[in-house]
């Protein structure tokens, strides 16, 4: 996507994330059901500001957005893409 590279399942701290780009450090996470319970939005939120406090940042997408229009999933990251003058 954008001529950017993804990894999945990558270690970071003491997580595994479930999509890293490493060249703008963006984490990608996609959600199930299970991530809107009361106990599980704090855990992620604690996640996240870690992960923040490292340099990353964490996009979260339910996975019913995914599935229901692939062709989406891209165009929502096209804002974190580095425009080529910063590059």
């Amino acid at each position: 996507m954008f001529g950017l590279k993804f990894r999945r399942q990558v270690p970071i701290d003491r997580y595994i994330v479930d999509f890293y780009c490493p060249e703008i450090r963006l984490i990608v996470e996609i959600d199930g059901g299970v991530h809107g319970e009361p106990g599980r939005v704090k855990r992620d939120a604690e996640r996240d500001g870690r992960l923040m406090k490292l340099g990353y940042e964490t996009i979260r997408i339910p996975n019913g957005d995914v599935l229901r229009d692939p062709d989406w999933f891209p165009e929502m990251l096209r804002p974190f893409h580095p425009s080529p003058a910063a590059i």
